[in-house]
């Protein structure tokens, strides 16, 4: 079998392990992300004290990762991952 790629083979290799990584990092993320979740249930990021529901999400993954996180942040993991249908599956 021939390898129609451009990039040398290590070079090759290095770009696979780069978007392997990357994307494990991106699932750890997300994972972590549905465990606090369950603390922090995204109903109420809709009622009056949704601040310190944002809040707890972003000590929690700071704790998870060694880094803060930024409001913003959260709000667009949340964004990317959840859909309104999806909101309401884990509100029930």
């Amino acid at each position: 079998m021939t390898c129609l790629c451009t990039l040398p083979p290590c070079k090759a290799l290095s770009s696979f392990a780069s978007s392997l990584s990357k994307e494990q990092s991106q699932v750890e993320l997300e994972l972590t992300l549905l465990e606090a979740l369950e603390i922090y249930p995204p109903v109420k990021l809709r009622g009056i004290h949704h601040h310190f529901v944002l809040y707890g999400l972003m000590e929690y993954l700071g704790r998870s990762f060694d880094r803060q996180f930024l409001a913003d942040e959260v709000l667009h993991l949340l964004d990317e991952m959840l859909k309104s249908d999806d909101i309401d599956i884990l509100n029930h």
